[in-house]
């Protein structure tokens, strides 16, 4: 089974109560979370303080409470996380800016 199935498989499994699917489901798109972070980061401009790493964590963690969710597939689940990456950024931006107010 190729990756691209293997994710759809997981987060299938996940979505309908397999707790260990989750556990498999990470290693097998840690690096691409990551590169959607990065590329999230660099579109954000300067003057944040969170890192690659940090961001794909924190996006992670707020994906993973939405357990409502209906995974359809991959890509599915890649755009879902994209918009919390986003939507997290926006909020610390938001934050920022009351800050300073």
């Amino acid at each position: 089974m190729d990756t691209q199935t293997q994710v759809t498989v997981l987060l299938r499994a996940w979505n309908s109560g397999e707790e260990d699917a989750f556990d498999r489901l990470v290693p097998l798109v840690y690096d691409d979370l990551r590169l959607i972070a990065r590329n999230h980061l660099r579109r954000s401009g300067r003057g944040l303080t969170l890192d690659t790493t940090a961001l794909a964590h924190e996006a992670w963690v707020r994906l993973v409470d939405q357990r409502e969710i209906d995974w359809n597939d991959r890509g599915h689940f890649f755009a879902v996380y994209s918009l919390v990456t986003r939507n997290l950024l926006v909020d610390l931006a938001r934050s920022r800016a009351s800050l300073k107010r």
